[in-house]
């Protein structure tokens, strides 16, 4: 099983022929197998473990930050299908459309009244049109934040010179949102 200390000296000494073991579960020792290779020392060695632990660390709080934003806009959506977030666009146009005074064609009328019939709220045209008009307004100014967030989050993450770091970050990100999310709740 190859472990930090391993990939350490590979990194170090590509060419190197070695073995390491554990000496009482705990300390590690190094038995080289070839003389004729530069031997890169402790010092060096414990540097580069040093290196790969935040390399690790940043790369795992890039994929919280990542996941946790993703996961975020669904949960702001509703968890949509491809298909509903592919037509979003196409609703909001044809809100848009009506909602500045411009005639539908009979197959524009055809898709809001469907929706509208196929829905059984009651609704009429000018209220689902204003309602997706203000939802695709809202969602975009969240996913804005979100956006917004994650980004500075990432920046923060490649600045980070700890694992700890790391965590206490991708922990603040997640009340950042929180806090976030509530403000946009008020607006």
């Amino acid at each position: 099983m190859i472990n930090l200390l391993d990939i350490a000296i590979l990194n170090l000494a590509p060419k190197a022929e070695f073995s390491t073991n554990r000496i009482d579960g705990r300390e590690e020792q190094v038995t080289w197998h070839s003389a004729d290779i530069t031997q890169p020392s402790d010092a060096a060695i414990a540097s580069e473990i040093a290196r790969l632990v935040i390399v690790d660390a940043k790369e795992t709080g890039r994929k919280c930050i990542l996941d946790f934003a993703e996961n975020l806009r669904k949960k702001l959506a509703n968890n949509p299908t491809y298909m509903e977030v592919a037509g979003w666009p196409l609703k909001l146009a044809l809100a848009e459309k009506f909602q500045s005074g411009a005639a539908l064609t009979p197959a524009e009328e055809l898709r809001i009244n469907s929706e509208i019939s196929l829905r059984g709220k009651g609704e009429s045209i000018d209220s689902i049109t204003a309602k997706v008009i203000t939802q695709s307004g809202d969602l975009a100014l969240a996913v804005g934040v979100i956006d917004g967030m994650q980004s500075s989050a990432l920046r923060s993450c490649e600045a980070c010179t700890t694992a700890e770091e790391v965590t206490i970050l991708c922990d603040a990100l997640r009340t950042q949102a929180d806090e976030q999310l509530n403000k946009l709740k008020g607006i």
